[in-house]
């Protein structure tokens, strides 16, 4: 009767950290340098995420080292000068015991026939499988984007505002943010949006209070419209005390899930204000917008 082994994730010691993108090359492949030492080999495999302008680089690669703080992305092929932006992870395995290696122990030709000879083997393979099933948890990622609206694509005139908020208690559209496209995406896929960037608010008459939100219009493969929808969590207050015209920061966050037979999403900024004489908004500088989307992984089994 064989032995019951059901794999222990805690032989394995913890992916290492991260570390972040100094800048990377508009080349294929591309070479991408670390604000500090890496610790890869060549042939390691990596995720890089959120690095921003040479956004070919997200996603996961083999590396061929160049120097302690430096390697290719095999593969990949540039589409802009990256900067300062974004991390790398390293997906290279390590181990606590000789169960597993860094590599592990398979059979030759000449070995004893006895459960020592392939048991390193399969313990490694089992501790493996059991810390990918704990480290992927119930959603994985699928995709990052990063997209940047310049101030020369975006309304920055007070004169013209994007939105006027004619009445309290309405929500009105300030700007479409993007039309965001991602092969693979499907019903029940997770999505999670930050954008950050600079409102100006004017001519309200005292009332202190103006509300932004996301909302998105999800729709399926290459038809357009829906009704755009608050997201859930994505609301955020900013307090204006006078009727003069006043900037302010703002970070929004908001978290959907894709409908039945949508595989597409439009994003929009939406604002509000609790002002009966209402007053109008325009948006000044950059406007940064993260997307990423999870899906889940169901697992039913044991785990160690």
């Amino acid at each position: 009767m064989g032995t019951f082994y059901d794999g222990q994730p805690s032989d394995l010691l913890p992916l290492p950290g991260t570390v972040t993108i100094s800048s990377s090359t508009n080349t294929s492949p591309i070479q991408v340098t670390t604000s500090a030492a890496h610790g890869l080999a060549s042939g390691d495999w990596v995720q890089v995420v959120e690095h921003q302008t040479n956004t070919a680089l997200n996603g996961t690669w083999a590396v061929v080292v160049t120097g302690a703080n430096s390697f290719l992305a095999s593969s990949s092929v540039g589409n802009g000068v990256g900067g300062a932006t974004g991390t790398v992870q390293s997906m290279a395995f390590s181990t606590s015991t000789a169960s597993g290696g860094p590599g592990y122990s398979i059979p030759s030709d000449g070995d004893a026939i006895a459960a020592a000879s392939v048991n390193g083997a399969l313990e490694a393979l089992g501790d493996r499988t059991a810390l990918l099933c704990v480290a992927t948890g119930p959603l994985k990622v699928l995709t990052s984007d990063v997209a940047v609206i310049d101030d020369g694509a975006i309304q920055t005139d007070p004169a013209s505002p994007l939105a006027t908020l004619a009445a309290p208690s309405t929500w009105y559209v300030v700007t479409t943010l993007l039309n965001w496209v991602r092969a693979g995406i499907q019903p029940t896929d997770t999505i999670e949006i930050d954008v950050t960037g600079t409102a100006l608010f004017t001519t309200f008459s005292g009332h202190d209070l103006v509300f932004l939100s996301l909302f998105a219009a999800f729709y399926a493969a290459g038809a357009s419209g829906g009704t755009p929808a608050k997201l859930f969590g994505s609301s955020v207050t900013l307090s204006y005390g006078s009727t003069t015209t006043q900037a302010g920061g703002f970070a929004l966050k908001g978290v959907a899930t894709v409908p039945p037979g949508c595989t597409e999403m439009t994003l929009y900024i939406y604002a509000g204000t609790n002002d009966p004489g209402g007053g109008t908004v325009v948006l000044r500088g950059d406007l940064q917008t993260i997307v990423r989307a999870y899906r889940n992984t169901p697992f039913s089994g044991r785990l160690a």
